[in-house]
Formats: structure tokens, sequence, C-alpha cells
């Protein structure tokens, strides 16, 4: 059974335990602009309250993933505050990504630029169509990846980070996958979705207070600037509590 919602520029489809987002702007390459951001937020934050959803999937409509941060509704005079309003809203999204207690699964339908590359990776597994590419082209605007930085950093390293930072130049969907970025390369959309499909299959026999707490703690010890005792005492502490869990 399918339930769809359509509202604030995105499409909700529940379809099984998946619960499927589509940003809903292709004549605005889906880009992010303040009511997407909001509506990704508020669908997010139904799926996290609600317990017969598993799996989120986020997707775009049309010939792009997502185009990243859509910068034109933001006015001379008052730019200052308005960048500043934007830097908390993107950066509150991101986290509502990165920090969710269940699973993502990124469907990247076309190419994904900027904040777009932030916002897959922040997802848990990526499948992407071949002909589709990630690139960075704020520089070419004078301006930095500053936010996304924050979850690419510690994923692809500095030396990469750099080489696409400051060249702009695009990655594509192969490259990336070559480079451990993206889990699936398929030929057709098609094909996507049933690997999806594959995945959640997989995803759904696990514990969901199991998947829960592995994403916190590979996301603990992969940036947290602890010392290696602390990363001890977390891991066996982890570890004391998923024994003493009702699911265990």
């Amino acid at each position: 059974e399918k339930k769809v919602k359509k509202e604030g520029g995105i499409v909700e489809e529940v379809r099984g335990l998946g619960f499927w987002i589509t940003i809903n702007a292709p004549m605005k390459g889906n880009s992010l602009t303040e009511e997407l951001m909001e509506g990704l937020k508020n669908a997010m934050e139904s799926a996290k309250n609600n317990d017969k959803i598993r799996v989120v999937v986020i997707t775009g409509k049309g010939k792009y993933f997502c185009t990243g941060l859509n910068l034109s509704n933001i006015s001379s005079q008052s730019q200052s505050q308005t960048t500043a309003g934007g830097a908390s809203r993107s950066l509150t999204l991101f986290e509502t990504f990165h920090t969710f207690p269940k699973p993502i699964i990124s469907r990247i339908n076309g190419p994904a630029l900027g904040g777009g590359v932030g916002l897959v990776f922040t997802t848990d597994i990526r499948v992407a169509v071949r002909n589709s590419f990630l690139s960075f082209p704020e520089v070419r605007r004078g301006i930095i990846p500053a936010l996304i930085s924050l979850y690419i950093v510690p994923q692809i390293g500095p030396f990469l980070a750099k080489q696409y930072f400051i060249t702009g130049a695009k990655i594509s969907a192969e490259r990336a996958y070559q480079l451990g970025f993206i889990s699936d390369l398929v030929d057709t959309e098609a094909e996507m979705d049933q690997k999806i499909e594959q995945h959640i299959k997989d995803l759904v026999s696990g514990g969901p207070g199991a998947i829960r707490d592995i994403k916190n703690l590979v996301s603990y010890l992969s940036v947290h600037g602890s010392t290696r005792q602390e990363n001890v005492s977390y891991v066996q502490q982890a570890f004391s509590s998923m024994m003493t869990s009702e699911e265990a």
C-alpha cells in the first residue's frame, strides 16, 4: 500500500517499511530553498516518530538530484542576516539527516552539486545512476563549501577534499564508486529501484535499536576528537548497553 503526500516542494510516499522523499522542484534544479528545507526537516521528523517506517529514501525529481543551497533569495540589503539564517537552517537540515536514527538511502537520479553532495554524504547507503556526477562549484562563485565540509572531509580525507573543493571539477558517479563514496552504480532508474528495494529488505532484517546504535558508534569514532582511551571507554559502554538491550 502506497500513501502519497505533496507539500512544501517535496513528495512523501510510504512504500511498505520504506519512506520515500522526493525533492520536487525540477524547474529550480531541486535547489534547497527555505521552504524546501523546512519541508524536508518536517518529513524527516514524521519518519523518525513513526515506528512503522524503518528506512528513508531520498531522491530528486527530473534531471538533478539536488543542486544545493538556493542563494537567489538573499537580498543585498540584509545579506549578512539572511546568510547567517540560511547557514543555520542548512546546518539544521544536514544535522537532521546526519544524526537520524534510522538508515537513509540516497537515490542519486542525477547530478548533485554543493549542498546536494552534502545531503548525499549524510546518508548511509548511496545508489547512483551511471550518468550522474558530484561537484563542488562554490569556488567558481568565490565562495567555499563550509557547512558541507563537516560531513565530507571526514569521509574522503583532506587530500581529495581539498582537490575537489579548489577545482570544482566534476566527479563522475563511476569515479565516486571507485573511490568508495557511492555504494552501487546502476544504468537505469528501474535498476536503481530494484537495488534500493534489496537494501531495504536487508536493513529491515536488522534490529532498529542496533542500527541506531551502530550509526552513533561509527559517527562517534570517525569524527570525535577524543583520545584512544575515551574511544575504548565509549565502545565498552556501547557493548554493555547492547548486551542488556531488549533486542539482543
